[in-house]
């Protein structure tokens, strides 16, 4: 006797009308992780970008950089002041955690 026709004789349930909650996922196309914005990208939003860059550019800042730019060295202070980091290892260690949520320049 299978499950579904002993808990009908058990219980009085008739699975036969029942949608699986799967099948009703499928049917909404429900997204998983929807996108959210955080507090550290909205905070970004309020940097002048445009103006930024000139200065980098007038002061030549990134002229001798290999990887660790003006703009990311800015982004990683900023993100370790919001965060109330210790020490730059603090740093390094929170933003390597959440890498794929930062917004790197």
């Amino acid at each position: 006797m299978s499950g579904a026709v002993f808990a009908g004789k058990v219980h009085g349930i008739d699975s036969n009308g029942v949608q699986s909650f799967a099948t009703q996922l499928d049917k909404k196309r429900i997204s998983a992780v929807p996108h959210r914005n955080t507090v550290f990208c909205d905070i970004l939003k309020l940097v002048p970008w445009a103006a930024f860059d000139k200065l980098v550019k007038n002061h030549g800042s990134d002229e001798l950089v290999r990887s660790f730019t003006t703009k990311r060295q800015l982004l990683a202070l900023l993100f370790g002041q919001l965060s109330g980091a210790c020490s730059l290892r603090d740093i390094e260690a929170s933003m390597r955690a959440i890498g794929a949520a930062l917004p790197y320049g």
